[in-house]
């Protein structure tokens, strides 16, 4: 599991240890016309397939994962073509900076 100045992927960090950040995931935000060409380069590239995370209505995104060791992901989101990615400000952070 990496370890650099408190930021760490996978489990928890245990006692003794600086707990000031826990890496889970790196988005990538994509528009929706580009999001199957993104998840099939990155996934061919690393050697490994993204699973379908779905639609998330109220947020205004749908995202694909890539499963990693310790409980760490790659996600690729994309903003849906829906009233929610204006309002949800999530859906507006995806949206906006692509």
């Amino acid at each position: 599991m990496p370890t650099q100045r408190g930021v760490t992927c996978g489990t928890r960090n245990g006692v003794g240890q600086d707990a000031a950040m826990r890496l889970d995931h790196v988005s990538y935000a994509c528009t929706s016309g580009e999001i199957a060409d993104v998840i099939q380069r990155i996934g061919g590239d690393l050697g490994a397939s993204f699973v379908d995370g779905g639609r998330h209505p109220s947020f205004g995104t749908r995202n694909f994962i890539l499963p990693l060791a310790g409980g760490c992901y790659i996600e690729v989101v994309s903003a849906l073509d829906h009233p929610a990615s204006e309002k949800a400000a999530f859906g507006r952070a995806v949206a906006r900076n692509l």
